[in-house]
């Protein structure tokens, strides 16, 4: 059975906290100075390894394997090193792993490669896609890549970041009861309450010599790996309990318990009954710094693993992406709530995933029935556009606006390979299509009468390369992302 966890944060006192933690932030940790308005960044995951699945209850309850979901919590620190009031930010991203049966509410996205083609993340499985670092999908608020911290460092600020990796296990009405009472949304009150407090009292712990010491890959916690902390020693902080006297362990302990009791989301990472969050602090200089570097995954790309101690089992890596935005149009996409509702008046086009550089279109922009849907090249035209409209309580229709024809299968066919193609209205299942939402924010698009979906044949990412419909096979080359 699976062991579910409520977790109790209780606010560490003031006077405690002056009283029992030592800082361990030298010099060098110190805020650099820097001038002008061009110092806007931006943390981001962009995904994340299964190394190996949580501990999940046997009738799995909360969906096939395991469920998770991203979070974080951070505040700005002023150039004296006090936190800043009003800038604390809480963020996580929808639920991602089995969305079967799951509710409109619940707002699921799939993720994941368990049994039934619908998600459940499990041991070996990579999200969104093989290599999740190489996410580069626009950042879209609650999906990946996910969207941590954004902001200017400009003027001596710096910046406190709280990342976090959930369990999901409940309540599904996750808008309320779950998110606020979560363990990230205990965590956040943090920087809310101690918002004038010196930031070295929340971020004491590790070093040089106590980090690196202390990390191997049989060890339980958080923490990003060796060579990032001995290029970055003074950037990533965890309460050094070892610290503490027994009485100061013991109350620490109890205030970031973990305790078996209901069923409750917890964090991955706990270990010896507790959780200890890991803090990373950049001001402009660093941040810049790290966002040049290449750590064996692209530059910039900082992996961070949460494994949790044996008994619980969960162990993921998340690949956490450092980088410089100078595009207006690109910046403030902290917080966005993707919207799942088309309209129906508005031609979308259908890029593929895979061939992220074309789209759905007409072949030689054909009126006849049966006329092939191919990849094209994007050039806004009225044939490579569609309105999607509902064909009933659950299901669309995709309606080419040059021809006014919707999108079928060839002559009906059901089988493996069929070709996509247009053809005049007649309300048949083959023309009906439902849709589910990856956790990169792309569409999985399911023929209602097959089953099967659509996809590039063979990942063909040439001009022309024709769409069919496949057994799902969470292949990129099956999955579009759908845009005005």
């Amino acid at each position: 059975m699976k062991k579910y966890f409520t977790l109790v944060f209780c606010g560490l006192l003031l006077s405690q906290l002056h009283a029992q933690i030592k800082t361990t932030i030298n010099s060098s940790a110190k805020t650099v100075m820097t001038k002008g308005g061009a110092d806007y960044y931006r943390v981001v995951a962009k995904g994340f390894i299964c190394n190996r699945e949580t501990n999940d209850d046997m009738l799995e309850r909360d969906g096939k394997r395991d469920e998770i979901y991203l979070a974080s919590t951070s505040v700005l620190i002023d150039a004296n090193g006090y936190s800043m009031p009003q800038t604390s930010v809480k963020n996580r991203t929808r639920t991602m792993g089995d969305v079967n049966g799951r509710t409109k509410e619940e707002r699921r996205c799939m993720a994941g490669s368990a049994i039934g083609s619908l998600g459940g993340i499990q041991t070996g499985d990579n999200v969104p896609d093989v290599e999740p670092w190489k996410n580069n999908a626009v950042p879209s608020g609650d999906l990946l890549p996910f969207v941590l911290w954004e902001g200017d460092l400009s003027g001596g600020k710096s910046v406190m970041i709280t990342p976090t990796i959930m369990e999901y296990d409940g309540p599904d009405d996750f808008l309320t009861n779950l998110w606020h009472n979560s363990f990230v949304g205990q965590i956040a009150k943090i920087p809310m309450t101690f918002a004038q407090l010196p930031v070295a009292l929340l971020t004491t712990g590790i070093n040089t010599s106590n980090s690196i010491g202390q990390y191997d890959d049989s060890s339980p916690g958080v923490f990003a790996v060796p060579t990032v902390i001995q290029q970055f020693p003074y950037q990533f902080y965890r309460f050094n309990i070892e610290s503490f006297t027994p009485v100061q362990r013991t109350q620490f302990l109890k205030d970031f318990a973990v305790v078996t009791s209901q069923p409750a989301d917890r964090p991955i990472g706990s270990f010896d009954g507790s959780f200890q969050p890991l803090i990373m602090k950049f001001d402009a200089a660093t941040i810049a710094q790290i966002s040049q570097k290449d750590f064996g995954y692209g530059r910039g790309i900082v992996p961070i693993r949460f494994k949790d101690v044996s008994d619980l089992k969960g162990d993921y890596t998340v690949f956490y992406s450092f980088e410089k935005v100078t595009d207006e149009g690109q910046k403030n996409r902290v917080n966005i709530v993707n919207n799942d509702v088309f309209d129906p008046v508005v031609g979308y086009q259908l890029r593929n995933v895979y061939a992220d550089d074309k789209v759905a279109d007409v072949l030689n922009g054909g009126m006849e029935n049966n006329t092939h849907i191919v990849l094209n090249s994007d050039k806004d035209i009225d044939s490579q556009k569609f309105k999607i409209k509902k064909a009933n309580d659950y299901y669309f229709t995709f309606t080419n606006i040059y021809n006014n024809f919707n999108l079928d299968l060839l002559n009906k066919n059901d089988g493996n390979g069929s070709n996509i193609v247009t053809s005049a209205p007649d309300g048949s299942q083959t023309q009906q299509w439902a849709f589910v939402r990856y956790c990169d924010g792309s569409w999985v698009v399911r023929n209602v009468k097959t089953k099967r979906v659509i996809e590039v044949y063979n990942s063909n990412n040439s001009i022309l390369a024709p769409l069919g419909q496949w057994d799902f096979s969470n292949a990129k080359n099956q999955r579009w992302f759908i845009e005005k």
